[in-house]
């Protein structure tokens, strides 16, 4: 038998609020998702922008973003980061950026 504290009840329905506002994010911005704390933390750079202009790629817009070549970028991620290419950097933001709203 499990026994929860009533105290315990009240961070779960927390938990399940956050979790349900979650699920109605469709989009997350790439600033909110490689928020200051995320960039500091993996990389030399304070901001998303900083770090992708100091790669030398300009974009405008999300589709400038996407057509930036996926080898070049992952060769920047690798010497920038903590990270061995784009997509790892993208699971571990997402799972952090996850995470901090889950437990707000």
């Amino acid at each position: 038998m499990i026994t929860i504290k009533s105290s315990g009840l009240g961070r779960l329905s927390e938990l399940a609020q956050n979790l349900e506002q979650l699920s109605q994010r469709s989009e997350v911005s790439s600033e909110e998702l490689f928020n200051t704390e995320f960039m500091v933390q993996h990389t030399q750079f304070t901001g998303f922008s900083e770090f992708v202009r100091a790669g030398g790629f300009v974009f405008d817009s999300a589709e400038d973003f996407k057509a930036i070549p996926d080898a070049a970028f992952d060769k920047h991620v690798r010497q920038s980061t903590d990270f061995p290419n784009w997509h790892e950097m993208q699971l571990a933001a997402a799972r952090t950026w996850a995470r901090q709203q889950l437990l707000k």
